[in-house]
């Protein structure tokens, strides 16, 4: 009821005026175009797509493709849905924790009522799949500790792959994983380095070659930045 709730707030405040669109919006959707096009990961500019991490526009351009509706229009509803998985996957990961209904009801409603939040899903950025991310590598990570086997292992790092390709601030949940794999101090340490490097190959490898194509095509990693 709580994802519910907030998904049909996100659709309330994009029912007027659409999504909200920022500059960084621009370059998502001009990549998206120009991948459904066939010219790769280029922007407005006709300058390669290299600010931002890759997972976003193609998330963009595979789901135009299965609609056949431009993005823009879709994104409301796409946020909604987004919203709602993570609302329903905090009630899910609540529930375990032991407290009490009412309490779980609170933080739920807290989540869908946050204006941060909400002002997130209201907008055309990748954050609104990154959030859903972080929850799921945080429910990933607690199955991993559960039952330790290489299979929960490759999902922790294909959720933390995926949330480096979409923002680069993502390269924090790979490092997050790597540091709690490494801790772990009720596996022996053989199994545990091999978990380790398993975890680090397939959560960084397509980070590298994102970056690699960034270099080749501009030698720059991620563009050139201001100074922070």
């Amino acid at each position: 009821l709580a994802a519910f709730f907030g998904g049909m707030l996100v659709s309330l405040f994009t029912k007027h005026g659409g999504v909200g669109v920022s500059p960084d919006s621009i370059y998502y959707l001009s990549a998206a175009d120009s991948l459904k096009a066939g010219h790769g990961y280029y922007q407005f500019d006709d300058t390669p797509f290299i600010m931002f991490p890759l997972f976003f526009p193609t998330s963009i351009a595979l789901i135009e493709t299965i609609f056949q509706q431009a993005y823009f229009q879709l994104a409301p509803y796409v946020n909604a849905i987004l919203f709602g998985c993570t609302i329903f996957l905090s009630g899910c990961m609540l529930e375990q924790t032991n407290h009490t209904k009412w309490l779980k009801w609170v933080v739920l409603l807290m989540i869908a009522l946050s204006p941060s939040l909400l002002e997130v899903y209201s907008m055309l950025w990748s954050e609104t799949w990154y959030v859903l991310e972080v929850i799921l590598f945080i429910w990933f990570i607690k199955k991993y500790f559960e039952i330790p086997t290489l299979q929960n292992v490759c999902y922790v790092a294909m959720v933390a792959a995926i949330a480096a390709e979409t923002r680069l601030i993502g390269v924090s949940v790979i490092a997050t994983g790597g540091l709690l794999l490494i801790l772990n101090h009720e596996l022996e340490l053989r199994k545990k380095i091999g978990h380790f490097l398993l975890f680090g190959f397939i959560a960084c490898i397509p980070f590298i070659l994102n970056l690699t194509r960034n270099y080749y095509l501009t030698q720059t990693l991620t563009g050139i930045r201001q100074k922070g």
